[in-house]
């Protein structure tokens, strides 16, 4: 069966946006399925082009282009289209808006959307909104919704008349988590709760993706997503029990709806490539993060964490409490600073943890998915 993906296929910095389209990808393919991802570029092509002769402009008239050079030098040092030329198959055509993906739709048996946060934006922004949820293409083509995220924990009282004809079209629906699965069942569309995609492959899979381990001294890795005043995550409590512990205090930031930037005083800066950032935590002698794909694979890895939640924005921050729940390690989230020195003492037992409710989980998705394929 031939498969087109929409997900947020196009991150430069965002490891778990990468990954986990990576992940549905390969479990796909691993099924012997003909997957590939659509190059939908959420924002329209009229700005997008007004983007480019602005830059173009300020070139000209060589006005300062430092946030926007360096930006784009670090996307070259992490390298996110070496991993995605050499791990993930792409549409030839690249779609800017609602009305060219219809103009021109690409060819597939079954449309999936998701997973990760395809959901999480305002239908009254933009007609372009529409596209994660494939309204487009032929009547016959099968639409699929897995483990996408709404990202917040209510959704546009003036967005619901559309987004109830949107879901009409589709075949299955699935949500990463509850409240976007009771959100759906509450408006009369069957749903049900699948995981991340990048839980549907085996950690060993991951493993064989490792770097080489890039530091030689004991280091405490830190991944930061959204996070725009390092005191919100409790940054000089944690350099301080990193140096207490005389660990190098190595920081990798990524943008989300915040854009990524240099606000760690003392951290050593390392703009990984997607092979490198799983290494980096694969190695770490604890990893420190707000992101939800920094706490998945610290789990997969079976790495002390600790998880510091965003409050400026808080609004990824349910999809990360209801994984801790599930596994019962509600104890690694920082609820005030003291919280920080406890936890950079106490080590995981991953032995005693029960991970009975997750692989069900897993493999409730897996069947979901399986279901979905078949004819």
């Amino acid at each position: 069966m031939r498969i087109g993906i929409v997900t947020m296929w196009n991150a430069t910095d965002n490891y778990g946006g990468i990954l986990q389209t990576y992940a549905l990808q390969r479990y796909l393919r691993n099924l012997g399925h003909d997957a590939y991802d659509i190059r939908f570029i959420k924002t329209n092509s009229r700005f997008y082009k007004v983007k480019l002769f602005l830059k173009k402009l300020m070139i000209l008239l060589h006005l300062p282009l430092r946030n926007v050079e360096f930006a784009e030098k670090m996307a070259k040092r992490r390298n996110f289209d070496g991993f995605r030329k050499e791990n993930i198959a792409l549409s030839k055509s690249v779609y800017y808006s609602l009305r060219k993906i219809r103009q021109n739709p690409p060819v597939a048996d079954m449309y999936i959307t998701g997973s990760d946060q395809v959901w999480a934006r305002s239908l009254n922004n933009s007609p372009n909104e529409r596209v994660w949820y494939l309204d487009f293409g032929p009547v016959q083509v099968k639409r699929i919704a897995y483990a996408v995220s709404f990202g917040h924990d209510y959704f546009p009282a003036e967005n619901e008349l559309l987004f109830e004809q949107l879901l009409k079209r589709f075949d299955k629906i699935s949500a990463r988590e509850i409240n976007g699965v009771q959100f759906c069942i509450e408006r009369g569309f069957k749903a049900q709760r699948c995981v991340d995609s990048t839980l549907l492959l085996n950690p060993d899979v991951y493993l064989s993706l490792l770097a080489d381990r890039k530091y030689k001294e004991r280091y405490a890795y830190s991944y930061f997503v959204n996070v725009v005043d390092s005191h919100e995550v409790y940054w000089e409590a944690v350099l301080l029990e990193i140096r207490n512990k005389e660990l190098i205090p190595i920081c990798t930031t990524a943008s989300g709806y915040q854009p990524a930037g240099e606000i760690f005083v003392s951290a050593v800066y390392d703009y990984a490539t997607v092979n490198e950032w799983l290494s980096n935590i694969f190695y770490a002698e604890i990893i420190f993060s707000s992101s939800f794909h920094g706490i998945i694979f610290s789990i997969l890895f079976k790495k002390n964490f600790v998880y510091l939640p965003l409050t400026t924005n808080g609004s990824g921050n349910d999809r990360i409490d209801d994984l801790l729940q599930i596994l019962n390690l509600q104890n690694r989230k920082v609820t005030v600073r003291e919280d920080v020195k406890r936890l950079m003492n106490e080590v995981i037992n991953y032995e005693e943890i029960d991970t009975a409710k997750l692989y069900s989980l897993i493999e409730s998705s897996k069947c979901f998915l399986r279901e979905s394929l078949k004819a």
